[in-house]
C-alpha cells in the first residue's frame, strides 16, 4: 500500500484509508477496526506521503524514516510508543 493512500484525519484517532469522494468531504476507512466515517472539507486531513519530520539536519519524508527501520528490524517488533523516553531515543539514533 502506498503511503499517499493512508490518512491521517485531525481529532480521529488512528489512521485511515480514502473510500469515495462526495460533495463536502471523502468516506473514510479505520485500518484499525474498518467502521466507515465521513471526513469533512474543513477536517485537516494528511496523507503520510505527504509529512516530513525535522532531524537534526534536514526534513525528511516519512517513507524515507520507514525505510531504514524496515532494514533494522526486519519482522521483529519496535519499541512500543508509551515505552520510556531513552529506549524510543536509542532505537531512532541506530536507525
Amino acid at each position: 500500500m502506498d503511503l499517499k493512500e493512508i490518512l491521517s484525519v485531525s481529532g480521529k484517532p488512528g489512521l485511515f484509508k480514502t473510500i469515495a469522494q462526495t460533495k463536502t468531504g471523502v468516506i473514510i476507512e479505520s485500518l484499525i477496526d474498518g467502521k466507515r466515517i465521513q471526513a469533512f472539507a474543513s477536517d485537516k486531513i494528511s496523507s503520510l506521503g505527504e509529512i516530513s519530520i525535522f532531524t537534526t539536519t534536514e526534513d525528511m519524508p516519512l517513507r524515507e524514516v520507514f525505510r531504514p527501520i524496515l532494514e533494522k528490524t526486519g519482522d521483529q517488533p519496535v519499541p512500543d510508543s508509551k515505552a520510556d523516553d531513552k529506549t524510543l531515543k536509542a532505537f531512532f539514533e541506530t536507525v
